[in-house]
Parts: structure tokens; sequence; C-alpha cells
């Protein structure tokens, strides 16, 4: 009987400790849920600040002298400090924000916009590019290295206004640069100025591309009249052909090897390109989240894209090859 109750009472321990360590783990699990719940929401709450404060930096900037000026607010108790970025601004080299495939196209501004408007205006102080009469060229860059697939194919489209004096728009005109690495298609298609092809090509801001070209707007090229005007070169289109794969495009205006002019003779670079708002979300002592987004000035009507042109008698489609 003794030995019995001896066994029952081991029997009794175990059986305790078992539920002992059942319950410590499903304590201990539950606090970790409980922790992990308490986080997610404090992620939220620090996401909902950081995107509160991209929408207060982008509506400052469309309205303060200076939209690079640093926002701070609150949410509850989350925190936000944010602050936009000019695309482009001052620089004198840009890389498009989006890489494109065949179809695609995108554009780099020359005149600024209005950010109370959105108006394309060179008054007031907003910068305006033109090219120097002495060095009236700038460098573009395009397509992935190494490359792959369908070469791309690179078409730009100089839209500049006759009349720079006019806020009139009736006098644009527009000069067509287009460039193929690939030479059997500029002999049987496309008559397509030539790519340079010996890269890989690192620009001088550090970036690789697999082709480069150099684009003449001046008298010595594409004859642009008014391209060392203040409101005379308005915008470049570029447009990629041939190519399933996305292609980067990028455009130097800066120092060529060997030169000593930068081709942008307005010495303050490029106009702002658009907006790009950085904001950051914050729980104190806990979460923090941060956020930035691309606000690119809108394209205009894609009129050339539709258009009919002649190349030495054939009839293209907008940027398509004949």
């Amino acid at each position: 009987m003794r030995r019995s109750a001896g066994q029952a009472v081991i029997f009794a321990l175990l059986l305790t400790a078992v539920v002992i360590t059942v319950g410590l783990a499903v304590v201990s699990q539950s606090i970790v849920d409980v922790k992990t719940s308490t986080q997610s929401q404090e992620t939220v709450k620090a996401f909902t600040a950081a995107e509160a404060g991209i929408e207060k930096s982008l509506a400052f900037a469309l309205v303060a002298p200076d939209p690079t000026l640093t926002q701070t607010g609150s949410v509850g108790t989350a925190q936000y400090s944010a602050r936009v970025v000019r695309l482009g601004y001052q620089q004198h080299h840009y890389t498009l924000p989006r890489n494109m495939v065949s179809g695609d196209a995108q554009t780099l501004w020359l005149v600024s916009h209005d950010p109370s408007t959105g108006n394309l205006s060179c008054s007031g102080g907003l910068l305006c590019a033109t090219l120097s009469t002495t060095n009236s060229s700038f460098d573009v860059y395009f397509g992935r290295s190494p490359a792959a697939g369908p070469l791309p194919a690179l078409a730009l489209d100089i839209y500049y206004k006759t009349n720079p004096a006019t806020s009139d728009y009736g006098d644009v005109e527009i000069a067509r640069a287009t460039f193929d690495p690939d030479s059997t298609r500029r002999t049987t298609k496309n008559n397509f100025g030539e790519a340079l092809t010996a890269g890989p090509y690192v620009t001088s801001y550090g970036e690789t591309y697999a082709y480069k070209a150099r684009v003449d707007v001046g008298p010595g090229g594409l004859q642009v009249p008014t391209f060392n005007t203040e409101n005379g070169l308005q915008m470049i289109r570029a447009r990629i052909l041939y190519s399933t794969a996305d292609q980067p495009v990028s455009f130097d205006f800066a120092d060529f090897a060997g030169e000593t002019q930068r081709s942008l003779s307005s010495g303050d670079g490029l106009p702002s390109q658009g907006f790009k708002p950085e904001s950051t979300g914050t729980i104190p002592n806990s979460s923090s989240i941060k956020l930035t987004s691309i606000y690119p000035w809108p394209d205009p009507f894609p009129m050339t894209d539709y258009a009919i042109i002649t190349i030495n008698g054939s009839l293209c489609k907008g940027g398509a090859p004949c």
C-alpha cells in the first residue's frame, strides 16, 4: 500500500511539473503575442505619421519660397519629420527616375515650373537652362550594362521656342536626335545615328551604362536657333525603342573630358524636375519608419508620340522605327 502511495506521489509531482511547464509556455507565448501586437500597432502609427509628413511637406513645397525646409508634427503619439528634395535642382546631370521599355517616354525639363501654379516660367528667379555658345553639346547615356536581349535604341525630341520672349507656345518646334547601337538596324531599318558601344561607360557621378552619345544642339548639330537664350530650350523627351527589358537613361551637362567649359551656361544647373519628399515617422522609444516618394512634374501631352514624321521620305509614326 505504501509503495502504491509513493508511486502516486511521484506521478502527481511529474504531472504537476508538466502542467507548470505547459502553463509557463502558454504565458510566455501570450506575452510574446502581446508584445508583437503592440509592436505592430506602433509600426502602423509610425507609418501613418510618416505618410502625414509626406503630405504636409508636399503641400508646403507648393507654396513656400524654400520647399526644402524641414516640417515636423505629430499624429496621436507618433511624430514625424519631413523635408522635400527638389529633383535635379541645380545639378549638371540628371537620371530619369524610371527605367523604360520600348515605347516608354519621360521628360527632362529645361524650364522651371512655378510651384504654386504648375505653369512653365523663367521669371521671379526661377531657373531655366541654356547651353553655352562655346559648348552646345551634352552627353546622354542609356542601356543596362552588361547589355542583354534586343539592344535598345534611343530617340530624343528636343522642344524649343523660336521666340523665347513670348509666353505663347504656338511657336514651339521640335528637333530630333536618334541613336542605335545596332549597326544592322541603322543601315537597313531606321537610319538612326550611331551610339558609342565601347562601354561600359561610367559617368562622372558614378553610374554605369552600356551606351553613350553626344548631342549638339548648336550650329554644328541640330541647329536649334535659341539654344543659348533663356526660355528657348523647353524640354527633352526621351523614348526607348526595341528593348523589352527596362533601360535607364541619364543626361550629363557637366565638364567633358579635356574640356573646361560646362555646357550649361546657366551656372546654377538644371531647374527642378519635381519633388522628392522624405519623411520619418517615430514612436518615442519604439518604432521608426522612413518613407520616400518621387513626384516628377507631369509629362506634357505626348504630341510627338502619335505624330507622323518623315525620315528620308519614309513615313514613321511617332518614335517608332521606319
